[in-house]
């Protein structure tokens, strides 16, 4: 009996290898393994399937706890999505991080990654990425977001079938903020939750880059609210010398504000050609200029001959600069061909923030945007604002409750 007891304990603490966590077939692992929770150690990560009716699942398991997994979720491919193709899977492992792609289509293979870095015990999502390819005419669409610093930062490259000059945008992404507190997470690989956007690089001066020396000079932040039916953007501008407009020789002058959008959709895969000019139907453009007393201009740009939005703003200093207030009607942005956010947590909408800043004495005006944008009021090269959902009055939900 005494010997029994001791075989029991020693198959106790007989160590467990990382492969025997793992009890669904693996369709791929990263090899070679990598440290990805920054112990010294080589963990785990594969994708596995448990069924053909079941998506395949990312699992890890680290090498401080062999006996469970530390990370269970399913992809988001269905399981025969693949399409003529089918569904392939590459895994790979860098210290700190596991990539996943995910490979099917037809006549157009697409790809999708996900990138996942372990930070305070548990694994987020730190970039995504998605590309179309044309497989008769090699057209590809590329594009992808990197989380960091608590700012969404994407691109997108379309690359022609003709042999054609490659279009490439860079942006930062804007998010609502619903009312109610955070979006629901929509899935296993949801992004983190953003609730501004910071704008203060060189990369987004569009204009006047030999006036502006750093975020000191020119800089802000971007606050987007969900209100019921309308949308409350706050602007916070750090600017070391505000200039309210003025009539001078070269017409109106001052700092001011600028609000672009479109809601005509994302026309990303149609055709493989990017949309470079803004369509008068679609397209609003919206610069508002600061006056005495918190009050403002609001002045539409395009088209020039439109009527003027459901739009009104104010403005007020701050001990580093000035701040805008925008409200603006939610249907301004929403329109029938909107593309869906992935994970289907509302719209997205080509949108740009961009701030101009005339100081005493400088002979050019410097300009920031959320967008690298070359071609004025090109949707192509707006940028994402992530509309997000919300209920209507008289669809109150259950306590708990969260929208679908």
């Amino acid at each position: 009996m005494h010997c029994a007891l001791a075989f029991a304990i020693v198959l106790a603490a007989a160590p467990v290898s990382l492969e025997e966590a793992v009890h669904d077939e693996r369709v791929a692992c990263a090899q070679p393994p990598a440290d990805l929770d920054g112990d010294g150690r080589p963990d785990l990560g594969c994708v596995t399937r448990r069924g053909d009716d079941e998506p395949r699942h990312v699992v890890v398991v680290l090498a401080s706890s062999p006996q469970t997994l530390a990370l269970d979720v399913p992809l988001l491919g269905c399981p025969r999505c693949g399409g003529a193709l089918g569904l392939s899977v590459e895994v790979d492992a860098v210290p700190g991080m596991l990539n996943v792609r995910e490979r099917g289509g037809s006549r157009e293979e697409w790809t999708r990654g996900i990138s996942l870095a372990y930070r305070s015990g548990t694994f987020h999502v730190v970039g995504d990425s998605y590309a179309v390819v044309d497989r008769a005419t090699k057209a590809e669409v590329e594009m992808g977001t990197a989380y960091e610093k608590g700012n969404a930062r994407s691109h997108r490259i379309l690359r022609p079938a003709d042999g054609g000059e490659t279009s490439t945008a860079y942006w930062l992404d804007l998010y609502v903020d619903p009312d109610g507190g955070p979006s629901p997470a929509h899935g296993a690989f949801s992004p983190p939750h953003l609730v501004e956007t910071v704008v203060d690089r060189a990369d987004y001066v569009i204009e006047g880059d030999s006036s502006w020396s750093n975020p000191d000079d020119l800089s802000f932040v971007v606050r987007v609210r969900s209100s019921g039916p309308q949308l409350r953007f706050g602007i916070d501008v750090k600017d070391d010398d505000v200039q309210l407009s003025s009539v001078s020789q070269k017409g109106r002058v001052g700092d001011r504000v600028e609000l672009w959008w479109d809601r005509g959709g994302d026309p990303w895969t149609s055709g493989f050609a990017p949309k470079l000019e803004p369509d008068p139907r679609t397209t609003v453009g919206v610069l508002i200029e600061l006056l005495p007393g918190g009050k403002t201009r609001t002045t539409r740009l395009f088209p020039r001959n439109g009527a003027q939005p459901a739009l009104s703003a104010s403005w007020k200093r701050t001990p580093s600069g000035y701040s805008v207030d925008i409200r603006a009607e939610r249907r301004l942005f929403e329109g029938p061909s909107n593309r869906s956010d992935p994970g289907g947590n509302g719209s997205l909408v080509n949108a740009a923030v961009i701030v101009r800043d005339v100081d005493a004495g400088e002979a050019q005006e410097t300009a920031l945007a959320t967008a690298k944008i070359e071609r004025r009021g090109a949707p192509f090269e707006m940028g994402w604002l992530h509309l997000g959902r919300w209920l209507p009055a008289g669809q109150n939900r259950r306590a708990g409750q969260r929208p679908r």
